[in-house]
């Protein structure tokens, strides 16, 4: 009955982890100049990237690049193009 409760317990323990762990929230992406650059709900900046924006969400950012639209994650990393 102890390791029931002590795993139980580390697994909970790993779980609040992971909480801690999640990725940032846009909460803005700003145009300035040639530049998109995107912060977070309490105005830290998170990442830049050349080009137009296009628009974004809490999740997502995309920008006009040259001839395509390239969606961006929250961490900056290439998501997809249009």
């Amino acid at each position: 009955m102890k390791q029931i409760l002590l795993i139980l317990v580390g697994l909970f323990v790993l779980s609040m982890g992971s909480l801690s762990a999640q990725e940032r929230m846009i909460a803005t992406a700003k145009q300035d100049s040639s530049q998109v650059k995107v912060y977070d709900e309490k105005g830290n900046f998170m990442f830049s990237r050349s080009g137009e924006l296009v628009g974004y969400t809490s999740t997502t950012v995309t920008i006009k690049e040259g001839s395509q639209n390239k969606t961006y994650d929250s961490k900056g990393n290439f998501k997809f193009s249009r």
